[in-house]
């Protein structure tokens, strides 16, 4: 028998984890309740109770997706990834969901109901791997990466007190002498080189 003062041990909770993935992009991982969960799907699929009437497409902006078309896309494909396997199955997921451009942007694709779909992030990647090539998405990955380490960095010196040109300048040195680099220079030492160039 457990006495009352026993207490039962539990796993302990993994840490949250915010690592930039793009320029104003994060990857935000934690353990979350439901309702919080059901809160940031609501966001995502841009539900609302009473949602306007859609925007006429002189009136959307190019390369953006109004709330009107997300909300339409989720509720045709029933906030469910639509890649569909060889043999037929299609793929469960139903959460962290993202919209895909059937004919890619780049190739001149429309933001358009009928050239959006549902997609996992899985999918959505390999979808974007067979359209371009894994190669060239490794590639463009890099560079966002790049960028993102870039852009905080230089708010950092902004924030230090050295003006924005300047953390700009350095921050340009410090890229072109680490350009050849196969990984993406972490911020923390892209700061001490560029301030390295800022306080000689």
């Amino acid at each position: 028998m457990v006495s009352r003062s026993t207490r039962v041990p539990t796993a302990p909770t993994p840490p949250a984890r915010l690592e930039p993935t793009a320029k104003e992009r994060y990857m935000l991982q934690l353990t979350a309740s439901r309702a919080l969960h059901d809160k940031l799907e609501k966001t995502r699929r841009a539900t609302a109770k009473r949602p306007r009437e859609r925007q006429k497409a002189q009136h959307a902006k190019r390369g953006y997706v109004t709330r009107a078309a997300r909300r339409e896309v989720f509720a045709r494909d029933g906030a469910q990834c639509t890649y569909v396997s060889v043999d037929g199955e299609r793929c469960t997921a139903r959460g962290w969901l993202e919209l895909d451009h059937i004919v890619p942007k780049a190739c001149g694709g429309s933001d358009e109901v009928a050239n959006l779909r549902v997609r996992c992030g899985a999918h959505n990647h390999l979808h974007a791997e067979e359209t371009f090539g894994k190669e060239h998405v490794a590639e463009r990955i890099h560079f966002r990466r790049r960028k993102s380490e870039v852009d905080l960095a230089r708010r950092g010196l902004v924030r230090l007190g050295f003006k924005a040109s300047e953390a700009k300048h350095a921050l340009d040195l410090v890229c072109e002498r680490h350009g050849a680099d196969a990984a993406p220079l972490p911020k923390e030492t892209m700061l001490r080189e560029a301030l390295s160039v800022l306080v000689p």
